[in-house]
């Protein structure tokens, strides 16, 4: 059976527990049968981790984090991003990960943003601010002539909103963000 990003939407967005629906993203990663097309092993266990998270399932979460750690190909979203959100929905300190995720120098935009709005759910937002300032650098670096707006402009609305929460002055980047096209998840 062909594997494609559409069959992994449909799962991952479909009704039911999300550790029913996370089983059914490790199986088709895992299993031999299932042939991948458009569509990474590790990106789905990615997927299926954060499942996991929202069902409460953290062990099982851990396990198949570690199977997307040792999974061929690229991933929108670092493992080490769900590692932090997971730690943090549990009210553990996600420091250690935190660091060792910004020191590995591969963290991208959109690893960058989810960091953040891990922080900024569980309150820290000064932390958040940092994460999206890095995200920032990475997307400058990553892509010069901003050909990818819908990244640029997420780091930028996101973090103008929590600088605005936090009572800083606006900057260069604040006013920029107040030019940014509206950002919805469904772009």
């Amino acid at each position: 059976m062909v594997i494609t990003r559409d069959d992994v939407d449909r799962v991952e967005t479909a009704s039911g527990p999300p550790a029913e629906r996370a089983e059914e993203l490790v199986g088709y990663a895992t299993s031999a049968e299932h042939e991948l097309d458009g569509v990474t092993a590790r990106s789905i266990l990615v997927t299926a981790a954060e499942l996991l998270g929202f069902a409460g399932a953290y062990d099982r979460q851990s396990e198949v984090l570690l199977l997307a750690d040792e999974s061929a190909g690229p991933s929108a979203i670092a493992t080490d991003a769900v590692r932090i959100a997971s730690l943090l929905t549990r009210g553990l300190d996600a420091t250690e990960v935190a660091d060792r995720l910004r020191r590995t120098g591969k963290p991208n935009p959109y690893t960058c943003h989810y960091v953040a709005e891990s922080y900024i759910e569980s309150g820290d937002l000064a932390k958040a601010e940092r994460w999206l300032n890095i995200g920032l650098r990475v997307q400058e670096h990553l892509d010069p002539e901003m050909t990818d707006t819908f990244a640029w402009d997420l780091l930028l609305v996101t973090r103008l909103e929590v600088r605005r929460a936090l009572g800083r002055p606006a900057d260069q980047y604040d006013e920029e963000a107040q030019l940014a096209e509206p950002v919805t998840e469904d772009d």
